[in-house]
């Protein structure tokens, strides 16, 4: 699982040549969608990347090498992970905002540098972590954090996704709270890219 592989990836400064796979294999499948298609791609990028000068080089040139949108991707940046180069990872995120993609900050409130990271980075979103929003640890201050961070989003032009929807309930107190977007197994549970019947995804 990933959670066992990433750790050694890491520690092996192998997560961009992962990312980029991931990359590669996306843009390859957007290429079999039709121009006015609504279905989008969330990309995790890991921090290592984002220093990677050579990464945002391939990135570049496989947008450039696929007749694809760019505007259907969306580029996560977990926010617990630490960004040791925060002028890198500006660089990189603006270089790939000039052909399209967008970017979110995700995890958004469970580590110490959410605020600094929003600062200095030119994200388009921010994913509310999924801590304040799980209902089976979910409480009335959990629910005002993840009211105060949308809100915070909202007031610097920010859409907002909320992570591990999982009951009704909660979808009910995200829609007053005014989320953009929300995801979780409320509305699915994780599926293998080759399994998913895109014309379904766009009857959602």
């Amino acid at each position: 699982s990933p959670s066992v592989f990433v750790p050694l990836a890491e520690r092996a400064n192998l997560m961009p040549k992962i990312d980029l796979w991931v990359v590669a294999r996306a843009v390859r499948m957007a290429t079999r969608l039709s121009d006015d298609s609504r279905v989008g791609f969330s990309i995790n990028l890991s921090n290592q990347t984002l220093q990677d000068a050579e990464a945002l080089v391939h990135i570049e040139n496989t947008f450039a090498s696929h007749r694809v949108r760019p505007d259907r991707f969306i580029f996560e940046i977990s926010e617990t992970g630490e960004i040791f180069q925060l002028h890198a990872a500006r660089r990189f995120i603006t270089q790939l905002k000039k052909l399209g993609c967008r970017f979110a900050l995700d995890d958004f409130g469970a580590g110490n540098n959410s605020l600094s990271h929003l600062k200095w980075l030119p994200v388009d979103l921010v994913k509310v972590s999924g801590e304040f929003v799980a209902e089976k640890q979910g409480s009335e201050v959990d629910r005002a954090m993840a009211l105060s961070l949308t809100q915070m989003a909202h007031t610097l032009k920010l859409k907002v996704i909320a992570e591990r929807v999982d009951s009704p309930k909660a979808l009910t107190w995200l829609r007053a709270a005014k989320v953009d977007y929300v995801q979780g197994h409320l509305f699915g549970e994780p599926t293998r890219l080759d399994e998913i019947d895109f014309e379904a995804v766009e009857e959602v």
